[in-house]
């Protein structure tokens, strides 16, 4: 890990995870091998400075997910570690200037699938 990044939560070991970028073909319903997915992201996010009021920002950057093998190839019941381990995102504002975000923590948590019938709600959403 970089110097000076800080580490939250369990480390995904990216030591033989493939490198994945763009076009990359994904199976409906299939749990795919660990890897380190290469993502572009663009978002518009809206936050408020105190005493300067609310700004609207368009961003646009990268970002790297390590994901750790899954625990089952199972679709139903798969969980799977996965650290952001690069962010890099630019924006810029007139009344701000060039805004730039990157991420000095390693990002760490747990990912898993709840699967929902056809027609029927998850818990809190509608169907």
């Amino acid at each position: 890990m970089p110097e000076g990044y800080l580490q939250w939560g369990p480390r995904v070991d990216v030591s033989g995870l493939r490198e994945i970028y763009a076009p990359h073909p994904v199976k409906p319903y299939t749990v795919p091998p660990g890897g380190i997915d290469n993502l572009a992201l663009h978002s518009t996010d809206i936050f408020t400075i105190p005493g300067k009021g609310e700004f609207s920002v368009d961003f646009s950057g990268y970002f790297r997910v390590a994901r750790d093998h899954p625990t089952t190839t199972d679709w139903t019941t798969f969980e799977i570690f996965v650290n952001i381990t690069d962010l890099r995102l630019f924006g810029q504002h007139k009344d701000l200037g060039e805004i730039a975000a990157s991420g000095r923590h390693l990002s760490a948590g747990v990912v898993w699938q709840s699967i929902v019938e056809p027609g029927q709600a998850a818990a809190g959403h509608a169907p």
